[in-house]
């Protein structure tokens, strides 16, 4: 069994259809599903890395381990805290270091291995360069993967500017974020500006099934 937690970009391909919006291909879990492999998908629209992770731990109490556990990392600022008074990238790096730490214990328990995929955050070289005995950074920056000389930023979601208390601060992540979501809006990989296309998942995939043999 293997399982995949995250945000939307873990759902798959967004795009209106019908007169509503959501998902019009599995990506990566139906990938996996036509290659053989049973996938139970835990991701979810706009769900924060700590809900990621409850749902994970919830999961791995109740089933037996997959054997392996994809994980599709968003933006740090997707947090239960109201304010974030520090530095943001300071606060962003403790709190994927603390998620990562904690994955990790919760990988030895459950005898499982979890691979990171950076979705809307990519991952910081400070911490992709850290040492986790069942954590594998897969792919560091999605993004990347497929836009040549992509603007990388662990942040990615503009609704959750307001957390940032400093005025200055604010307005500097704003700008990491609009650089990203202008390339998405210019990229034919992200046909809905924001999720990535059925096509980066299939390559997501091809980058991942050396993990699975």
């Amino acid at each position: 069994m293997i399982t995949i937690i995250g945000d939307s970009w873990g759902c798959g391909e967004w795009f209106p259809k019908d007169g509503h919006y959501g998902v019009v291909h599995a990506g990566l879990e139906q990938y996996l599903t036509d290659a053989g492999y049973p996938v139970t998908n835990l991701s979810g629209s706009n769900k924060q890395n700590e809900e990621a992770i409850d749902f994970l731990e919830t999961y791995l109490a109740s089933t037996p381990a997959p054997t392996a556990v994809f994980w599709f990392v968003t933006c740090p600022l997707r947090t239960t805290m109201n304010r974030i008074y520090n530095d943001p990238h300071e606060f962003g790096i403790t709190q994927l270091t603390t998620a990562f730490n904690y994955v990790d214990q919760l990988a030895a328990k459950y005898h499982t291995k979890v691979y990171i995929l950076g979705g809307l955050c990519d991952i910081p070289s400070e911490v992709a360069r850290l040492a986790f005995d069942n954590i594998i950074f897969a792919i560091n920056s999605i993004s990347s993967l497929v836009i040549d000389n992509f603007p990388q930023s662990m942040f990615g979601d503009v609704k959750e500017l307001h957390r940032i208390k400093s005025t200055e601060a604010s307005m500097a992540v704003a700008q990491l974020i609009e650089k990203k979501l202008d390339v998405f809006q210019a990229s034919e990989f992200f046909p809905d500006h924001g999720h990535p296309g059925r096509c980066v998942h299939e390559m997501i995939f091809q980058q991942i099934v050396k993990y699975l043999k």
